[in-house]
């Protein structure tokens, strides 16, 4: 397989980029201070009952910004990339999570590690996508918030493989290359800590490669996880039909990531689209019998969450164990939302403590039927 070639733009469009989102981020927060204060003083008008005018401000300036910068990678990429350093300073001065190591694996990805034991020494380890609409994100900030969320399980040593995945649009979906990393990835664990229950884990997109690369493993030689755990996934190429009014996502950002995914479509690769399509794009309308137990975490308020409630249907109709939860009032992605996000959204930490209890009891039933 070849060795993954990260995103290098020119260092002058890349600063130009970053220049342009400083610039888009105040504006935004401009603009949305002004129009939230004018509809909830003037005309009494709010996004939803419980939100702060807080909460209320800060998701209409994320979802202006994803509006505002989804259209050029670079500077998506660049924004997500300045997160990523406040994450680490974050890091060094609250010392809130050891032992991060980096690996690459021998014709496969590179992941990071988080675990404050030796990863030979854990008892469940977990191999995790992130997201970012497959093709931006990074293993190491969506790495450390699913750390900081598995962290709180009790009476586990725990280990987060996060791994640094081949993306679009260097990578369009025809090359599978984001599911032969994970493949590469579960493999490279089970190898490495056979006395582990090993569990696959994504986020939103992530959560649609995690799916689609287990069904792979169960279709070939690789070895498969003891557990599956999709967190808001993105799991079909069918679009909402409407976004929800309260999410994070804002409206097209769906159809913009899914393009960038697809590629180009050229006369050679016509034919592989139509079969590969359907595994990369669309793993809800396969079979998915045989798959282990599998837990679904939605939002109420994410605009995905018919995919994860047909998602769950789908697997217990083919005999699959599997579990949903739904956070009260929550958006998009709001279980790994790391804390400091989290607290600044505004929204309400027991409906997200409530399905952190959700997935401790899934990990311990996992971890319980492996041992049988």
């Amino acid at each position: 397989m070849a060795a993954y070639t990260p995103y290098n733009g020119a260092i002058l469009g890349q600063a130009i980029a970053f220049v342009a989102a400083c610039l888009s981020l105040l504006v935004a927060v401009t603009f949305e201070a002004v129009h939230v204060a004018v509809r909830r003083m003037v005309f009494r008008l709010r996004m939803h009952p419980d939100y702060s005018y807080r909460t209320e401000l800060t998701v209409r300036v994320y979802r202006r910004l994803l509006s505002l910068i989804y259209v050029h990678v670079t500077c998506l990429r660049m924004a997500m990339m300045l997160t990523s350093v406040v994450m680490a300073l974050e890091r060094k001065l609250l010392k809130n999570w050891c032992g991060k190591q980096i690996v690459d694996i021998k014709d496969g990805p590179r992941v990071e590690i988080f675990s404050e034991d030796p990863l030979a020494d854990a008892d469940v380890v977990f191999v995790f996508a992130h997201g970012g609409g497959y093709f931006a994100g990074d293993a190491s900030l969506w790495g450390f918030w699913f750390a900081s969320l598995v962290r709180l399980i009790p009476g586990k040593k725990c280990a987060v493989v996060s791994v640094e995945y081949r993306m679009a649009p260097e990578y369009p979906v025809d090359t599978g290359a984001g599911v032969k990393d994970m493949l590469e990835a579960g493999t490279w664990v089970k190898e490495t800590c056979p006395r582990a229950k090993v569990i696959w884990a994504g986020d939103s997109a992530g959560g649609g490669l995690a799916l689609a690369s287990i069904l792979e493993a169960r279709d070939g030689s690789d070895p498969l996880p003891e557990g599956l755990l999709l967190i808001c996934p993105w799991v079909s190429a069918k679009m909402p039909a409407t976004y929800g009014e309260f999410d994070l996502i804002p409206n097209g950002f769906l159809e913009k990531c899914l393009d960038m995914y697809k590629g180009k479509v050229s006369a050679r690769n016509r034919a592989l689209r139509r079969t590969s399509q359907n595994i990369y794009l669309a793993p809800d309308v396969l079979k998915l019998q045989g798959l282990p137990p599998t837990m679904v975490v939605a939002g109420e308020l994410d605009s995905l969450a018919g995919q994860a409630t047909d998602l769950n249907e789908n697997l217990r109709k083919c005999g699959v164990k599997s579990k949903l939860h739904v956070g009260a009032s929550m958006p998009h992605d709001f279980l790994v939302c790391e804390n400091l996000m989290f607290g600044l959204l505004g929204f309400d930490e027991a409906t997200r403590l409530v399905a952190m209890e959700e997935v401790r009891k899934f990990v311990d039933s996992v971890a319980q039927l492996a041992g049988e």
